[in-house]
């Protein structure tokens, strides 16, 4: 898609730059003598137009190529960062449409795509397996741990005990 607009862009440009007309000569008038063009016998003077450097010439054709350049370069960055804040969100699981929204209406947008696709959290194989379950020994010596430092009540001590032995 980027690839067509682009292509687009440098089409319509082509077509703009191609359509302003050379200048032509005024045809030579029969008078003057081969070579004699600018002497005091043939005051004619040649009249073709390079179109740079010349004050007579139609600046249109100049403006019309600077604008082209102009809408090329910035239509170019434009999709180059819309392209890459999508790509950003895309990795880091946000949504790819408000990362572009982002990026196109606002100054900072592809910034802001950035700092939160950085946190993100990531997802990684060893952080989505469950933690090791304690042997029922263990859990029954560290609730008897906690009463004995009168961190857990009577009551506590039983409800929690049985609920473990429950598990069996």
């Amino acid at each position: 898609m980027i690839r067509r607009a682009l292509a687009g862009l440098v089409v319509a440009g082509a077509a703009l730059v191609g359509s302003s007309a050379p200048a032509t000569a005024d045809p030579i008038p029969p008078s003057c003598p081969e070579g004699g063009l600018g002497t005091a016998d043939c005051p004619y003077i040649d009249n073709t137009d390079s179109g740079f450097g010349s004050g007579d010439s139609d600046p249109s054709g100049m403006f019309a190529g600077f604008f082209l350049l102009a809408l090329l370069v910035g239509g170019g960055t434009m999709l180059y960062k819309v392209s890459v804040a999508k790509d950003m969100a895309r990795r880091a699981g946000l949504d790819e449409h408000d990362a572009a929204v982002a990026t196109v209406f606002s100054e900072d947008g592809l910034a802001a795509t950035y700092i939160a696709s950085s946190l993100q959290p990531r997802h990684s194989a060893s952080a989505a397996a469950p933690p090791a379950q304690r042997s029922v020994e263990s859990r029954l010596a560290e609730l008897k741990r906690l009463r004995d430092k009168g961190l857990v009540s009577a009551g506590e001590y039983d409800a929690r005990r049985d609920a473990i032995l429950a598990e069996l």
